[in-house]
Protein backbone atom coordinates (compact mmCIF):
# COMPACT_ATOMS: atom_id res chain seq x y z
CA UNK A 1 0.00 0.00 0.00
CA UNK A 2 1.32 3.12 -0.99
CA UNK A 3 1.65 6.28 1.05
CA UNK A 4 1.64 10.03 -0.04
CA UNK A 5 2.29 13.07 1.90
CA UNK A 6 -1.21 15.35 2.03
CA UNK A 7 -1.46 18.93 1.14
CA UNK A 8 -4.31 21.03 0.94
CA UNK A 9 -3.52 24.16 -1.20
CA UNK A 10 -3.78 23.66 -4.47
CA UNK A 11 -2.28 24.83 -7.61
CA UNK A 12 -4.98 26.76 -9.80
CA UNK A 13 -3.48 25.79 -13.02
CA UNK A 14 -5.27 27.22 -16.51
CA UNK A 15 -5.54 24.34 -19.13
CA UNK A 16 -6.25 25.20 -22.59
CA UNK A 17 -7.26 23.13 -25.78
CA UNK A 18 -7.10 24.34 -28.98
CA UNK A 19 -9.80 23.31 -31.68
CA UNK A 20 -9.21 24.27 -34.92
CA UNK A 21 -8.51 27.94 -35.03
CA UNK A 22 -10.26 28.93 -31.77
CA UNK A 23 -8.58 29.27 -28.27
CA UNK A 24 -11.04 27.35 -25.38
CA UNK A 25 -10.26 28.20 -21.98
CA UNK A 26 -10.95 25.00 -19.63
CA UNK A 27 -12.92 26.91 -16.22
CA UNK A 28 -10.19 25.42 -13.39
CA UNK A 29 -13.06 24.78 -10.76
CA UNK A 30 -15.10 22.52 -12.77
CA UNK A 31 -11.56 20.78 -14.35
CA UNK A 32 -11.25 19.77 -10.37
CA UNK A 33 -14.87 18.35 -10.42
CA UNK A 34 -13.97 15.79 -12.96
CA UNK A 35 -13.74 12.07 -11.67
CA UNK A 36 -10.66 10.31 -11.83
CA UNK A 37 -12.39 7.29 -10.26
CA UNK A 38 -15.31 5.58 -8.29
CA UNK A 39 -15.53 3.22 -5.65
CA UNK A 40 -18.69 2.06 -5.03
CA UNK A 41 -20.75 4.78 -6.76
CA UNK A 42 -18.56 7.08 -4.72
CA UNK A 43 -16.27 9.82 -6.83
CA UNK A 44 -12.64 10.50 -6.71
CA UNK A 45 -12.37 14.42 -7.85
CA UNK A 46 -9.70 15.31 -10.08
CA UNK A 47 -8.57 18.03 -7.22
CA UNK A 48 -7.51 15.06 -5.07
CA UNK A 49 -5.67 13.54 -7.19
CA UNK A 50 -4.10 16.64 -8.21
CA UNK A 51 -2.98 17.63 -4.60
CA UNK A 52 -1.35 14.01 -4.42
CA UNK A 53 0.18 14.97 -7.91
CA UNK A 54 1.04 18.81 -6.78
CA UNK A 55 3.09 16.99 -3.88
CA UNK A 56 4.91 14.87 -5.63
CA UNK A 57 6.18 17.09 -8.71
CA UNK A 58 7.01 19.66 -5.77
CA UNK A 59 8.96 16.71 -4.21
CA UNK A 60 10.96 15.75 -7.69
CA UNK A 61 12.23 19.31 -7.78
CA UNK A 62 12.95 20.32 -3.95
CA UNK A 63 14.90 17.11 -3.97
CA UNK A 64 16.21 16.15 -7.36
CA UNK A 65 15.87 19.43 -9.09
CA UNK A 66 13.80 18.28 -11.44
CA UNK A 67 11.47 20.96 -12.64
CA UNK A 68 7.97 19.90 -13.50
CA UNK A 69 8.92 21.22 -17.04
CA UNK A 70 11.30 19.05 -17.66
CA UNK A 71 9.45 16.21 -15.67
CA UNK A 72 6.32 16.54 -18.46
CA UNK A 73 8.40 16.52 -21.52
CA UNK A 74 11.87 14.66 -20.89
CA UNK A 75 11.81 11.30 -22.47
CA UNK A 76 13.52 9.89 -19.80
CA UNK A 77 10.90 10.44 -17.44
CA UNK A 78 7.95 9.27 -19.45
CA UNK A 79 7.22 5.76 -18.32
CA UNK A 80 7.82 6.70 -14.01
CA UNK A 81 5.85 9.74 -15.02
CA UNK A 82 2.96 7.15 -15.90
CA UNK A 83 3.64 4.82 -13.26
CA UNK A 84 3.28 7.43 -10.23
CA UNK A 85 -0.03 8.53 -12.12
CA UNK A 86 -1.05 5.31 -11.80
CA UNK A 87 -0.13 4.85 -8.07
CA UNK A 88 -1.29 8.10 -6.96
CA UNK A 89 -4.67 6.42 -8.64
CA UNK A 90 -4.71 3.45 -6.78
CA UNK A 91 -3.47 5.03 -3.17
CA UNK A 92 -6.90 7.15 -4.06
CA UNK A 93 -8.67 4.32 -4.04
CA UNK A 94 -7.43 2.61 -1.38
CA UNK A 95 -7.82 5.57 0.62
CA UNK A 96 -11.76 5.22 -0.12
CA UNK A 97 -11.84 1.74 1.04
CA UNK A 98 -10.28 2.25 4.08
CA UNK A 99 -12.67 4.84 4.53
CA UNK A 100 -15.63 2.75 3.94
CA UNK A 101 -14.55 0.37 6.69
CA UNK A 102 -13.81 3.03 8.88
CA UNK A 103 -17.64 3.89 9.01
CA UNK A 104 -18.32 0.02 8.53
CA UNK A 105 -16.40 -0.94 11.80
CA UNK A 106 -17.61 2.56 13.65
CA UNK A 107 -14.63 3.84 14.33
CA UNK A 108 -13.98 7.23 16.15
CA UNK A 109 -11.37 8.51 18.41
CA UNK A 110 -11.82 9.10 22.10
CA UNK A 111 -10.80 12.05 23.46
CA UNK A 112 -7.60 10.24 25.42
CA UNK A 113 -7.00 9.74 21.17
CA UNK A 114 -7.36 13.11 20.71
CA UNK A 115 -5.06 14.58 23.44
CA UNK A 116 -2.71 12.06 21.97
CA UNK A 117 -2.89 13.85 18.69
CA UNK A 118 -1.79 17.25 20.28
CA UNK A 119 0.66 16.15 21.87
CA UNK A 120 2.01 14.70 18.93
CA UNK A 121 1.75 17.77 17.59
CA UNK A 122 3.51 19.78 19.99
CA UNK A 123 6.36 17.27 19.65
CA UNK A 124 7.21 18.12 16.13
CA UNK A 125 6.65 21.89 17.30
CA UNK A 126 9.76 21.25 19.88
CA UNK A 127 11.44 18.97 17.20
CA UNK A 128 11.49 21.30 15.05
CA UNK A 129 11.19 24.89 16.53
CA UNK A 130 8.34 26.76 16.66
CA UNK A 131 9.40 29.01 13.75
CA UNK A 132 11.09 25.66 11.38
CA UNK A 133 7.93 24.24 11.79
CA UNK A 134 5.82 26.58 10.40
CA UNK A 135 8.12 27.21 7.77
CA UNK A 136 7.92 23.38 7.05
CA UNK A 137 4.10 23.48 6.96
CA UNK A 138 4.08 26.52 4.51
CA UNK A 139 6.46 24.34 2.20
CA UNK A 140 3.95 21.71 2.23
CA UNK A 141 1.29 24.21 1.67
CA UNK A 142 -0.56 23.37 5.05
CA UNK A 143 -2.33 25.37 7.87
CA UNK A 144 -1.46 24.02 11.56
CA UNK A 145 -5.36 23.02 11.75
CA UNK A 146 -5.06 20.79 8.46
CA UNK A 147 -1.69 19.08 9.94
CA UNK A 148 -3.62 18.15 12.90
CA UNK A 149 -6.41 16.93 11.00
CA UNK A 150 -3.98 14.86 8.93
CA UNK A 151 -3.28 13.25 12.08
CA UNK A 152 -6.62 12.59 13.41
CA UNK A 153 -7.03 10.81 9.78
CA UNK A 154 -4.17 8.71 10.48
CA UNK A 155 -5.00 7.83 14.35
CA UNK A 156 -8.29 6.87 12.79
CA UNK A 157 -6.74 4.43 10.12
CA UNK A 158 -3.54 3.44 12.69
CA UNK A 159 -7.24 1.89 15.19
CA UNK A 160 -8.84 0.39 11.98
CA UNK A 161 -5.97 -1.52 11.52
CA UNK A 162 -4.93 -2.62 14.69
CA UNK A 163 -8.47 -3.64 14.97
CA UNK A 164 -8.02 -6.00 11.93
CA UNK A 165 -4.86 -6.92 12.86
CA UNK A 166 -5.44 -8.10 16.77
CA UNK A 167 -5.59 -11.61 16.08
CA UNK A 168 -2.12 -11.75 14.09
CA UNK A 169 0.66 -13.33 16.20
CA UNK A 170 4.53 -14.51 16.23
CA UNK A 171 5.97 -17.39 17.93
CA UNK A 172 9.03 -18.04 19.67
CA UNK A 173 9.76 -20.70 16.95
CA UNK A 174 9.19 -18.03 13.91
CA UNK A 175 11.39 -15.51 15.86
CA UNK A 176 14.21 -17.75 16.65
CA UNK A 177 14.45 -19.26 12.89
CA UNK A 178 14.37 -15.76 11.82
CA UNK A 179 17.76 -14.93 14.57
CA UNK A 180 19.06 -18.29 12.90
CA UNK A 181 18.99 -17.24 9.27
CA UNK A 182 19.87 -13.98 10.05
CA UNK A 183 22.70 -13.71 12.79
CA UNK A 184 25.52 -13.76 10.22
CA UNK A 185 24.80 -10.10 8.92
CA UNK A 186 21.72 -8.66 10.60
CA UNK A 187 22.87 -9.21 14.20
CA UNK A 188 26.55 -9.78 13.97
CA UNK A 189 28.47 -6.03 14.16
CA UNK A 190 32.04 -6.18 12.38
CA UNK A 191 35.14 -4.97 13.58
CA UNK A 192 35.61 -1.27 13.79
CA UNK A 193 38.18 1.08 14.28
CA UNK A 194 38.06 5.08 15.99
CA UNK A 195 41.33 6.96 14.47
CA UNK A 196 42.05 10.29 13.71
CA UNK A 197 43.34 11.86 10.64
CA UNK A 198 44.93 15.04 9.18
CA UNK A 199 44.79 15.67 5.45
CA UNK A 200 47.20 17.35 3.34
CA UNK A 201 45.68 17.47 0.55
CA UNK A 202 45.99 18.21 -3.78
CA UNK A 203 43.41 21.03 -5.13
CA UNK A 204 40.18 19.96 -5.49
CA UNK A 205 40.14 20.34 -8.93
CA UNK A 206 42.95 18.15 -9.79
CA UNK A 207 40.85 14.62 -8.01
CA UNK A 208 39.90 13.36 -11.14
CA UNK A 209 43.13 14.49 -13.03
CA UNK A 210 45.20 12.07 -15.22
CA UNK A 211 47.95 10.31 -13.18
CA UNK A 212 50.81 12.50 -14.68
CA UNK A 213 49.17 16.00 -13.29
CA UNK A 214 47.87 14.29 -9.52
CA UNK A 215 51.82 12.90 -9.22
CA UNK A 216 52.97 16.45 -9.67
CA UNK A 217 50.18 17.87 -7.14
CA UNK A 218 51.59 15.33 -4.92
CA UNK A 219 55.09 15.79 -5.01
CA UNK A 220 54.05 19.24 -4.63
CA UNK A 221 52.43 18.61 -1.58
CA UNK A 222 54.10 15.89 0.24
CA UNK A 223 57.45 17.60 1.88
CA UNK A 224 54.77 19.81 4.09
CA UNK A 225 53.01 16.03 4.56
CA UNK A 226 56.32 15.04 5.77
CA UNK A 227 56.67 17.80 8.24
CA UNK A 228 53.74 17.57 9.86
CA UNK A 229 53.93 13.62 9.97
CA UNK A 230 57.69 14.08 12.15
CA UNK A 231 55.44 16.56 14.22
CA UNK A 232 53.24 14.49 14.79
CA UNK A 233 55.49 10.99 15.76
CA UNK A 234 57.64 13.51 17.83
CA UNK A 235 54.51 13.52 19.81
CA UNK A 236 52.95 17.11 19.09
CA UNK A 237 49.44 16.94 20.13
CA UNK A 238 47.03 15.48 17.55
CA UNK A 239 44.19 17.20 18.25
CA UNK A 240 46.04 20.90 17.39
CA UNK A 241 47.80 18.97 14.40
CA UNK A 242 44.71 18.19 12.91
CA UNK A 243 43.41 21.93 13.34
CA UNK A 244 46.66 23.51 12.43
CA UNK A 245 46.75 21.39 9.15
CA UNK A 246 44.41 19.10 8.09
CA UNK A 247 42.00 19.69 4.92
CA UNK A 248 39.56 17.30 5.42
CA UNK A 249 36.65 20.17 6.36
CA UNK A 250 33.90 16.96 7.27
CA UNK A 251 35.90 15.89 10.09
CA UNK A 252 38.19 18.64 10.97
CA UNK A 253 36.30 20.27 13.91
CA UNK A 254 35.69 16.78 15.56
CA UNK A 255 39.81 16.36 15.85
CA UNK A 256 39.62 14.13 12.55
CA UNK A 257 37.82 11.39 13.97
CA UNK A 258 36.22 8.58 12.03
CA UNK A 259 34.44 5.30 13.09
CA UNK A 260 34.29 2.95 10.62
CA UNK A 261 34.34 -1.01 9.49
CA UNK A 262 36.05 -2.75 6.52
CA UNK A 263 32.30 -2.71 4.81
CA UNK A 264 32.58 0.98 4.78
CA UNK A 265 32.41 3.18 1.65
CA UNK A 266 35.96 4.38 2.02
CA UNK A 267 38.79 4.29 0.19
CA UNK A 268 40.71 0.63 0.58
CA UNK A 269 44.16 2.46 1.50
CA UNK A 270 42.63 4.23 4.19
CA UNK A 271 40.84 1.35 5.42
CA UNK A 272 43.75 -0.85 5.31
CA UNK A 273 46.14 1.18 6.90
CA UNK A 274 44.06 2.07 9.77
CA UNK A 275 43.70 -1.37 10.87
CA UNK A 276 47.19 -2.16 10.33
CA UNK A 277 47.37 -0.04 13.66
CA UNK A 278 47.96 -2.47 16.51
CA UNK A 279 47.72 -0.02 19.88
CA UNK A 280 45.78 3.13 20.85
CA UNK A 281 48.36 5.97 19.99
CA UNK A 282 49.80 4.51 17.20
CA UNK A 283 50.44 6.72 14.43
CA UNK A 284 50.90 5.56 10.41
CA UNK A 285 53.13 6.83 7.84
CA UNK A 286 51.99 8.72 4.96
CA UNK A 287 48.83 7.14 3.50
CA UNK A 288 48.11 8.23 -0.19
CA UNK A 289 44.60 8.29 -1.03
CA UNK A 290 42.67 9.87 -4.74
CA UNK A 291 42.35 13.34 -1.67
CA UNK A 292 46.04 13.48 -1.10
CA UNK A 293 48.20 12.02 2.17
CA UNK A 294 46.39 11.42 5.51
CA UNK A 295 48.23 10.77 8.83
CA UNK A 296 46.33 8.20 10.64
CA UNK A 297 46.63 7.91 14.98
CA UNK A 298 44.56 4.90 16.08
CA UNK A 299 42.11 5.36 18.61
CA UNK A 300 40.29 2.77 19.63
CA UNK A 301 39.80 -0.77 18.28
CA UNK A 302 36.09 -2.09 18.36
CA UNK A 303 36.47 -5.62 18.17
CA UNK A 304 33.30 -7.86 16.28
CA UNK A 305 29.99 -8.92 18.41
CA UNK A 306 27.42 -10.84 17.47
CA UNK A 307 24.20 -9.96 19.39
CA UNK A 308 22.57 -12.91 21.44
CA UNK A 309 19.58 -14.20 20.89
CA UNK A 310 17.97 -13.09 24.15
CA UNK A 311 19.66 -9.31 23.08
CA UNK A 312 17.65 -9.08 20.08
CA UNK A 313 14.40 -11.40 21.00
CA UNK A 314 11.93 -8.92 21.77
CA UNK A 315 13.36 -6.16 18.59
CA UNK A 316 12.98 -9.66 16.32
CA UNK A 317 9.28 -10.38 17.82
CA UNK A 318 8.43 -6.78 16.80
CA UNK A 319 9.32 -6.69 13.69
CA UNK A 320 8.02 -9.83 12.24
CA UNK A 321 4.80 -8.84 14.16
CA UNK A 322 4.53 -5.71 12.24
CA UNK A 323 5.34 -7.41 8.98
CA UNK A 324 2.45 -9.72 9.41
CA UNK A 325 -0.44 -7.13 10.37
CA UNK A 326 1.22 -5.11 7.06
CA UNK A 327 1.04 -8.17 5.38
CA UNK A 328 -2.52 -9.39 6.48
CA UNK A 329 -4.13 -4.92 5.98
CA UNK A 330 -2.43 -5.46 2.34
CA UNK A 331 -4.33 -8.77 1.84
CA UNK A 332 -7.54 -7.13 3.13
CA UNK A 333 -7.27 -4.13 0.94
CA UNK A 334 -6.84 -6.68 -2.26
CA UNK A 335 -10.34 -8.40 -1.38
CA UNK A 336 -11.76 -5.35 -0.74
CA UNK A 337 -10.93 -4.16 -4.26
CA UNK A 338 -11.98 -7.43 -5.82
CA UNK A 339 -15.59 -7.37 -3.91
CA UNK A 340 -16.13 -3.38 -4.91
CA UNK A 341 -17.11 -1.85 -8.48
CA UNK A 342 -13.97 0.69 -8.95
CA UNK A 343 -13.95 3.07 -12.33
CA UNK A 344 -11.06 4.74 -13.47
CA UNK A 345 -11.36 7.35 -15.93
CA UNK A 346 -8.33 7.29 -17.28
CA UNK A 347 -9.11 10.24 -20.03
CA UNK A 348 -9.17 12.56 -16.61
CA UNK A 349 -5.67 12.47 -15.55
CA UNK A 350 -3.63 11.26 -18.07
Amino acid sequence: MKRFVRMTALAMVAIFIFAGCSLVTVDPEKEKQLPVAEVNGDKILKADYMEQYDIFVSTMEQQYGITKEVLETGADYADMLAQTKEDIIEWLIEQKLIDEQVKKNNIVLTDDDKQQIKDTLQQYKDAYGEEAFADMLKQQQMTETEFEQLLQEDAVQQKLFEGLTADVTVTDDEVKKYYDENKDTEFTVPEMVTVSHILISIPEDKYSADEATKKAEYDKIKPEAEQVLAKAKAGDDFAELVKQYSDDAGTKDQGGTLTFSREDQIEPAFIEASFALKNKGDISGLVQTSYGYHIIKLEEKIPSKVHTFEEKKQEIHDTLLQQKKNDKITALIEEWKKGSDIKKYEKNYK
